[in-house]
Parts: structure tokens; sequence; C-alpha cells
């Protein structure tokens, strides 16, 4: 709020209208609660998306085209015609939308559909009729119990389950603390946040199992354990240092990545390259998806197996083990940190806090996520999560509606 000193200046006259239109963009797209001061780290993928939207607003610009990533993601019902008027207004303007979603209000405002899919990856790149593409038969609600877990005063939670909650910023990160903070769970896991790793086979703690598998398969020659591992010196490729890649500067764009001439992109030395296990390298091992691995899963150590199979288990069995975890998407990396978390996960009473797993997944995909919580549940996991798609709130036990003073 604004001082009446700053709101009678006459610079403040002058400023008030561009002010307050920009405040209203903001507001129209679900961004009323942040502070004009926020930090732009502090933002969640879909909340940097619909800002740098409304900058683009005022922009002026006409023939541009612009790319959105679920920008929905995080968007109550409610709040989706706000998005969809200010999209509108851009194509009114001249410009193009290129969107990728999967909530129903947005498809059906969409001038054109184009559907890849059904499933993800792969499985993803074949166009399929958009005719009743968000039809479908919504899976079975998770089970919940009788007996209770007290958060606050005013508010408890079955003790398995799904639990879908709604309310403001501040609310529910107060939520999400008093839960965490309750008596009632042996373990607590926040799948909330990033996964720092490099990638889903070190996310999911599997990377000595890598290393044992092409050693064994390397008997007979020289090398480590430690150099099936691009990470260490004794089998990275040295020219690129284990990325794979090379930086190109351009003087007035952004630099360019390309694959490293010496390794073509595969990470490893020559030497390291030259081991084979059924066939594969080691590299091409990283670079294949999680659900083609089931082939060998039975030959697989343990935790290289599990690792593969909750990566499946949560809708990612398109991603590879060795992908690079900053080009998965939002909602991609959220399911990597819940596939961490239930990997980790040991007996007893766990509490899971997700937000909105269901980014980025169609609605076959869902039914596979459904099935993972579903078993969860039953071993004694409550799930509590923020979701706006339809399909994962049909799914909880029950639903929590939030104020800023309903925590007592």
């Amino acid at each position: 709020a604004l001082g009446s000193a700053a709101a009678g200046s006459s610079a403040w006259r002058e400023l008030e209208p561009a002010v307050s239109e920009r405040v209203e963009a903001l507001r129209s797209l679900g961004l009323g609660e942040l502070s004009l001061g926020s930090r732009a780290a502090s933002l969640s993928a879909s909340e940097l998306q619909r800002v740098r939207l409304a900058s683009v607003l005022f922009s002026g610009l006409s023939g541009i085209t612009l790319v959105l990533d679920e920008p929905d993601a995080g968007l109550g019902e409610a709040e989706l015609q706000g998005l969809i008027d200010r999209l509108r207004s851009l194509v009114q303007a001249g410009n193009t939308v290129i969107m990728v979603t999967h909530r129903e209000a947005l498809i059906r405002a969409a001038d054109a559909v184009v559907a890849l899919g059904p499933g993800a990856g792969r499985e993803g790149g074949t166009l399929v009729d958009p005719a009743g593409l968000v039809a479908g038969e919504a899976p079975e609600p998770i089970a919940g119990v009788t007996e209770r877990v007290q958060v606050t005063e005013r508010i408890d939670v079955p003790a398995r389950g799904l639990v879908v909650v709604d309310g403001g910023v501040v609310a529910l990160e107060e939520f999400f603390r008093e839960a965490s903070r309750s008596t009632g769970w042996d373990q607590v896991v926040d799948a909330r946040k990033a996964v720092h790793a490099t990638m889903p086979l070190t996310a999911l703690g599997a990377l000595g199992d890598l290393q044992k598998l092409f050693h064994a398969a390397a008997s007979g020659t020289d090398l480590p354990r430690a150099a099936f591992s691009f990470m260490s010196p004794k089998g990275r490729c040295p020219s690129c240092s284990g990325t794979g890649s090379d930086r190109v500067a351009l003087d007035f764009m952004a630099d360019l990545s390309v694959p490293c001439e010496a390794c073509g992109g595969k990470r490893y030395r020559p030497e390291v390259l030259a081991v084979q296990w059924n066939g594969m390298t080691v590299a091409e091992f990283l670079s294949t998806p999680a659900q083609d691995l089931e082939t060998w899963g039975a030959e697989l150590p343990k935790g290289l197996e599990r690792a593969r199979a909750v990566l499946v288990q949560v809708g990612l069995g398109h991603v590879a083990l060795g992908r690079r975890t900053p080009t998965l998407s939002g909602g991609e990396a959220r399911r990597l940190a819940l596939a961490a978390g239930l990997s980790a996960r040991g007996g007893g009473r766990t509490l899971c806090l997700l937000d909105h797993p269901g980014a980025g997944l169609s609605e076959s995909d869902l039914g596979s996520l459904a099935v993972t919580l579903r078993r969860e549940a039953e071993r004694g996991t409550l799930f509590v999560t923020t979701a706006h798609r339809a399909t994962v709130r049909e799914l909880a036990t029950e639903k929590i509606t939030l104020k800023i003073d309903s925590l007592g």
C-alpha cells in the first residue's frame, strides 16, 4: 500500500494509471498474492512464465510467437479465465501463442489443438485425433482411514491417503510447516523441493549400482570402478570434462552449445566406451528411456532396477537415467523429487508433501501416477498436495480449503 503523501504527489498521479494497469494484469494472471518486490528465484516455473507474460502484454509487440509450458500450473479453475483472456488479447494484437497444457478449459479455448500422444517421449511423437481429448474415466478415489492426525487446533487429516489443499500462498506454506512438525510421522518427504542432482540416476542414489554393473562387464581390463562415472577424471572425456558439449560464444546472441568433438556428446573416454553390457555402452545405457530398460530388469542390480521402476511409476518412464536434470520440465522435476522421496522412504508412517503432481501429465499418464499414490497410501503414506487438475482432485481422500486465519 502506498502512503497518502505518495498517493497525492504529482509524480504518482502520472504513474498511477500505468502501475494500476500492470498490477491488474498480474492479478488477472493469478499473481495477485505476489508483492512487486518478490525475488524471481522464489517464484515457481509457472509463476515466472506468467510474470514474463504480463511484461509482454505491455510491450506493444506484434507478429511474435510466444511459447508457454504449462502456464496454468497453480491456477484454480476460476482463475483460468483471466489467463485465457490475456492470451486472447495477445492473439488479437497479431501474435501467435503456442502452449503446452493438459487443462480442459485451455484446450477448449484454443483456436487449434495438436495432440501428441497418448504417452510421453517416443510414444508422444504421433499425431492423434484431438476429438475427445479431454474425456476419460476418472480413476477410483484413494481410500483414507478413520484414524486421524492433528495438524493444527482446527484441522486434522487422515493418517494415510491423499489430501488436496487449497488456499493462499501464506496459508499453504504455514499449513505445510505445521503438517511437517506433527509428531504423527516417522519420516517426512518434501517432494516440492527441486532435486539437486545432475541426473535421475544420482537423484535416486543408483550411481554406485551402475558402476558395479559396468565394472563387472569390464573384467579383464585395468579400468577402475570410478571410470564408469563421467563425474570422475578417470572416466570422463578430458575435452569436455564430462559435460558432452562445448560452448561457442556468439557476440550478440546467447552462447551456442554443440556436442563435444572429442566424445561426440557421450561424455566418456574411448576406453570406457569400449566396454559393453548386453550390447550397450555406459553412455547408451544412460540415454535409454527407463521404460525401455524393463527387458533387463532381472539382470540389473537391485538399486538400479528400483530406480528404473520408480521413474516409470511416477510417469517418467520416457526419461533416461542419464538425462540432465536442468532439461526436465517443471512437472517432470516435481515427479523426480517424488520418485526420489519414494525410493528413499523406509517403513512406518510417512508424510509426503507435493505440489501439483499432475502438471505435464496427460490423462492416461495420470492413471499410472494414481496407481502409485494408491499403493503408497496403502503402505502408510499420507500425501498432502496442491492440485487443480480435476483428475487429481477426484482421487483425494478429502479436500481442505484454507483461509489466512484458518490455522488457529
